[in-house]
């Protein structure tokens, strides 16, 4: 029996850094030590599951713009570079001006560091919604292709294809496709949390659900969920410029990501590679889009 085809990708950014912005702790260096740690360790992953050729790496621009070595290796090592804005940031928080800048700013750190015309997009969180057409429209002047949107079970490949080329005739969309589970309570991503938390078999029927309605089966996760150490932990005394009271929460919370069951990801995703069929970085996917 053929195994059914999927894509694996990675959205590369810098959990500490991020983390701290999100919460309005000043973060001005990135954590390049535990990107390089993070990447090395993708890089072996990516060996042992036998991957030719190669993933695509949606990479925020700030991360290009500071650590442009890093992209370079992973362009050098036969992955896709894709874009993923340039903080990891909520993209329906900026207005469409800022939104253009923020691309362009991001597109021109990235091609700069890989080498690679720059083809795909996904934004930080999924963060654009099926309302947000001036946004769609900004992306399809610059990408060949975004996976920005989550679709539902209300959805197929054919009618979300008509949607967003009634936006941009040019706009391909390849999105991550989300299952009702737990009575409905739940929309199932396949990767991230989801794969990390759940148990695999959730993940390998959201794929299987997805493949059903004509969608491409996504698999993706982050630097930080290879990892299970203390890599991009942000110290307590980093958290100074808060109030001791608005600290706790985010602090703690860094369990939820950095420690608990980060041990799983490498095994699950072993597990779901015999099952599926890798079909290369995402612009693969564009000579099939017709």
């Amino acid at each position: 029996m053929s195994r059914l085809p999927f894509c694996f990708s990675i959205d590369f950014e810098d959990y500490t850094h991020d983390y701290k912005r999100r919460f309005g702790v000043p973060a001005k260096e990135l954590n390049v030590d535990s990107l390089w740690i993070s990447y090395e360790k993708i890089k072996s992953v990516i060996n042992d599951l036998k991957v030719t050729n190669g993933v695509t790496f949606f990479t925020t621009g700030i991360l290009a713009e500071r650590v442009p070595d890093l992209v370079k290796q992973i362009s050098d090592d036969g992955h896709e570079v894709g874009c993923h804005y340039y903080h990891h940031d909520p993209v329906y928080l900026d207005s469409v001006d800022s939104i253009a800048q923020n691309l362009d700013r991001a597109i021109d750190a990235l091609s700069k560091a890989s080498g690679q015309t720059i083809k795909g997009f996904r934004a930080p969180r999924f963060s654009i919604r099926a309302t947000d057409k001036d946004v769609y429209k900004e992306i399809a002047k610059r990408f060949e292709y975004d996976s920005s949107f989550v679709a539902g079970e209300t959805q197929n490949s054919d009618s979300l294809k008509e949607y967003f080329l009634s936006i941009d005739e040019s706009l391909n969309e390849f999105p991550v496709y989300a299952k009702k589970s737990f009575a409905g309570k739940m929309n199932f991503r396949s990767g991230g949390t989801y794969l990390k938390f759940f148990p695999v078999d959730m993940t390998i029927a959201t794929m299987k659900e997805a493949h059903s309605k004509g969608f491409m089966p996504m698999v993706y996760l982050h630097p930080y969920e290879f990892l299970s150490g203390s890599e991009f932990w942000i110290p307590w005394r980093d958290w100074s410029a808060l109030p001791v009271t608005k600290r706790l929460i985010p602090y703690a919370r860094q369990i939820q990501c950095l420690k608990v069951k980060n041990n799983s990801v490498i095994p699950k995703l072993k597990y779901i590679f015999r099952r599926f069929d890798h079909q290369g970085p995402m612009q693969n996917l564009l000579s099939k889009a017709g």
